[in-house]
């Protein structure tokens, strides 16, 4: 990292994520909850939709790194740059992708996604993650229209959104948001698939694939974590019809 991508970005944001930097990959643990399932099966559904890209990847959010080394432990990546606003994540994504030096070119930037651009040319990435950030931004079209700026003919961009027509995110939203936001100092932003479909097509991109998953029984994991570990499972089926998340696979039209 350059001493430019060092500095820490004074933002809500970035203090909510240097503190969860201590636990974040315990969310990818083998400890059977909700959320270990939620981010077990985002890593799953992620890693399939970037099997038809190889090049130069951009993950815009990389937490502590456990999607992005999925992603790239393909060897089709001869290059990735890995972004987080958080330096405590990202030394620990950094820590994780160490043993992909030397196969693989890294840039490590501490910036907010808004910010960074591209230091060789536009239009640089075959495939961009952007997974789990825009709940903690808000700014849907924007940030894919930033994002589809950076990509190269034929990439695409892997989105993730929790979905707010949900009725256990409208119920969670409604019982924790304000809590949450007055907490943490920034809104929580889920979004309809209406909602995205319009924003992707403002962007000039189309969604060429999809998936939604996790039921997301409300607050049930407060009572019973491996229960309903167990009923995510087995209603796989089920939640890729009616889920509260969804990854969705954005592209230009050909």
């Amino acid at each position: 990292m350059s001493g430019d991508d060092q500095q820490q970005w004074n933002s809500p944001q970035a203090a909510v994520f240097q503190e969860r930097a201590a636990h974040y990959a315990d969310f990818y643990s083998d400890k059977k909850s909700s959320i270990t399932y939620n981010f077990h099966r985002r890593l799953e559904i992620a890693s399939d939709f970037a099997s038809g890209f190889s090049g130069a990847l951009l993950d815009c959010a990389s937490g502590t790194g456990e999607v992005t080394e999925s992603i790239l432990s393909s060897g089709r990546f001869r290059e990735a740059t890995v972004v987080d606003l958080s330096t405590n994540m990202l030394q620990q994504a950094r820590q994780r992708l160490e043993r992909h030096e030397g196969k693989i070119r890294f840039d490590f930037v501490n910036q907010d996604i808004f910010s960074f651009r591209p230091t060789n040319v536009s239009g640089s990435y075959n495939l961009i993650l952007c997974l789990g950030l825009i709940a903690h931004t808000g700014r849907l079209e924007e940030l894919l229209r930033h994002l589809g700026a950076m990509l190269a003919p034929g990439g695409g961009i892997l989105l993730q959104s929790s979905l707010s027509g949900h009725v256990g995110n409208r119920l969670k939203t409604m019982w924790t948001g304000r809590r949450s936001e007055q907490q943490e100092g920034y809104k929580i932003s889920y979004f309809r698939l209406d909602d995205i479909e319009k924003g992707v097509e403002a962007a000039g991109l189309t969604i060429r694939r999809q998936q939604r998953y996790r039921l997301g029984i409300p607050f049930a994991n407060r009572i019973w974590p491996a229960g309903v570990y167990g009923a995510e499972r087995l209603l796989d089926v089920v939640a890729r019809r009616i889920g509260g998340e969804a990854v969705f696979l954005l592209q230009r039209p050909s």
